[in-house]
């Protein structure tokens, strides 16, 4: 299909800092690396970048997401060779680009949307032998956000009218370690695929189950899914991310199974489409949203 030299948009990416304005770190060893990256690159303007890194003494980095006073991380770098440096840095910023290019992407209008009966509800009692789960309907907040307490057990309920069988995907996003992972379907060798009519309810049990808990100290805490719906398979078992400030595996296939949806993907955890043209969204349609649930700590 071609070699992967198209690189779609980056992030722009500020340094500032004491360490670079007091010459314990190289600043042109930064934006050398920052520049070669798919997926970040150098900020035109300082002020309107996506994302701010800011060089303290000791190799302490916090950054910044674009007008934020607060950082949204900091990490001392351990390296025994200073020339490793920036390519670590550059790659927790590639790493926050992935996270929040996932939770921005959206797909163009389609008839999936008026296809699709997508439900939240609390899982009261699991599936067993014989006998099917019992669900309950989630409060919402005032901005729309589901609300439950740690230890409950969520459920995602899914059907459609379309035509034509669609593939469904649950994707948990979770703000606090930056990460993204497959929740549904279960396993890499599970089948995405929901025919017309047919209700999926992910998390259900009694083997899978999706149990919500707040972190050790936090008073509460937030999960965020992504729910992709698209009208041909992806390969899933690809489309993760891992904690913040551990390694990101490179992904080098471009493509997965060619459709859209995988392409479109690809070129989030990327930076790069390949050379192949894009398939076309009409023949391809695929939808995305996202619900926040807030959990709170018994």
């Amino acid at each position: 299909m071609g070699e992967p030299d198209v690189v779609t948009s980056r992030w722009g990416v500020a340094l500032d800092g004491d360490a670079f304005s007091s010459g314990q770190l190289q600043s042109s060893e930064f934006e050398q690396a920052i520049s070669s990256s798919s997926l970040v690159e150098l900020a035109a303007n300082p002020t309107s970048a996506d994302l701010r890194i800011e060089a303290r003494a000791n190799s302490v980095f916090r950054f910044y997401l674009a007008n934020q006073a607060n950082a949204l991380a900091a990490f001392r770098i351990p390296t025994k060779r200073a020339r490793s440096l920036p390519r670590k840095v550059q790659g927790i910023a590639e790493h926050l680009s992935v996270y929040h290019k996932l939770l921005e992407l959206q797909a163009p209008p389609s008839y999936i949307a008026d296809a699709i009966d997508l439900q939240f509800v609390r899982l009261l009692e699991p599936a067993s032998l014989g006998k099917t789960p019992a669900a309950e309907p989630l409060a919402t907040d005032e901005s729309g956000s589901y609300m439950m307490k740690a230890g409950q057990n969520l459920a995602v309920v899914f059907s459609h009218n379309a035509p034509d069988p669609l593939y469904f995907y649950v994707l948990a996003m979770d703000g606090r370690t930056q990460s993204a992972a497959m929740v549904y379907p279960y396993k890499p060798e599970f089948s995405a695929r929901v025919k017309p009519g047919e209700s999926v309810m992910v998390g259900a049990g009694p083997v899978y189950l999706i149990e919500l808990q707040v972190p050790d100290g936090y008073p509460s805490g937030i999960d965020i899914f992504k729910i992709f719906v698209s009208s041909a398979a992806i390969e899933h078992p690809e489309i993760k991310l891992p904690r913040l400030g551990t390694l990101r595996d490179e992904l080098s296939d471009l493509y997965g199974t060619g459709v859209c949806l995988d392409r479109e993907l690809r070129k989030v955890l990327t930076g790069r489409q390949g050379t192949a043209a894009m398939p076309s969204f009409e023949r391809e349609p695929w939808w995305t949203m996202q619900k926040t649930v807030l959990i709170e700590s018994t």
